[in-house]
């Protein structure tokens, strides 16, 4: 399946699918942000507002960041760093721009900060999705070849022209996967104990799919051998692990079970580094497997850290509306 990039022309200025899909996924973000502005009592246009800042920061960001860990593509020709009608952004990099962005205005406006990310959480994962099924027109966030012409079809792979290749649709199957995450968000944030527990949700579950998917793409950005979306997930897991163990132990100190959950998440870290650094040597399929699994259990142990720290009744929407 192929998609002209270019859904129509304003004079000379092109309009692209990709840029209209982001579009998209940023009017459902707003859109559901506004709906729930009320509800999690914030004033009236505090989403507008927010919008009008984090938008352009976080195009910046994803640029730089596309930028930054791709610089050898455009050293011999520095005046296509400003083209930004090609694509050339940084998911990752509009997430963290956005995070600065919301940590700087929440403090500038006097909200509480866990609350306003617990706000943008839903909708954060909610545009990931939408603006995923962007690749299909930048053929971007693809994997390896698909030789079977059975499997030669959009949903499982597209065609890349460039490389006049069938590729694996990674987008599509992480597109997919962020839907499920904000259908679990969407439905279950309000029995969250904590303020910020949506917002650490979507990082973790986020973090772990990016960093399992990311050892599939065949155009990730790189460090050196190190994919930088692989480990910038890593480190979300880590972090949010980190966080809710941290909770579990004030609430109910077991160093037994600490340990042996510290312990067990080394070992499936040390797991995943050493089936993504093996990944193109024999066993394919086998590192591959063993690296989601490991990933899968990192994730798991965080949960169970939150499950551990959920010792007090889970607030309700009325309770929220009512604090």
């Amino acid at each position: 399946m192929y998609v002209f990039p270019v859904a129509f022309r304003i004079g000379a200025l092109p309009i692209t699918w990709r840029g209209l899909v982001m579009a998209l996924a940023v009017i459902a973000a707003l859109a559901l942000a506004l709906r729930d502005e009320r509800w999690m009592g914030f004033p009236e246009g505090t989403a507008l507002r927010f919008a009008a800042i984090a938008l352009p920061c976080c195009f910046v960001g994803a640029r730089l960041f596309f930028l930054a860990f791709s610089w050898d593509r455009f050293a011999g020709r520095p005046t296509l760093a400003i083209d930004v009608l090609g694509g050339g952004f940084a998911l990752y990099g509009a997430i963290l721009a956005g995070g600065i962005a919301g940590l700087v205005f929440a403090r500038r406006e006097g909200l509480e900060v866990d609350r306003f990310f617990e706000w943008w959480a839903t909708p954060l994962v909610l545009a990931i999705a939408v603006g995923r099924f962007g690749d299909l027109a930048n053929l971007e966030s693809y994997g390896a070849e698909v030789t079977s012409e059975a499997f030669q079809r959009f949903p499982f792979a597209v065609f890349v022209t460039r490389l006049g290749e069938w590729r694996l649709a990674l987008f599509f199957f992480e597109a997919l996967a962020c839907l499920l995450v904000f259908a679990y968000l969407l439905f279950r944030r309000a029995e969250f104990p904590h303020r910020g527990d949506a917002m650490a949700m979507a990082l973790l579950f986020y973090g772990g799919l990016r960093c399992a998917i990311e050892s599939f793409r065949e155009d990730s950005l790189y460090v050196g051998f190190v994919r930088v979306s692989q480990v910038i997930g890593l480190v979300s897991v880590i972090a949010v692990t980190a966080l809710y163990w941290r909770r579990a132990w004030k609430l109910r100190p077991q160093l037994s079970v600490l340990l042996f959950c510290i312990g067990l998440d080394a070992v499936l870290l040390g797991l995943a580094f050493y089936c993504e650094f093996r990944m193109a040597q024999q066993n394919w399929l086998r590192n591959h497997v063993l690296l989601i699994e490991a990933v899968a259990g990192m994730v798991a142990i965080a949960l169970a850290g939150h499950w551990n720290a959920s010792g007090r009744p889970a607030r309700s929407r009325a309770a929220m509306e009512a604090e």
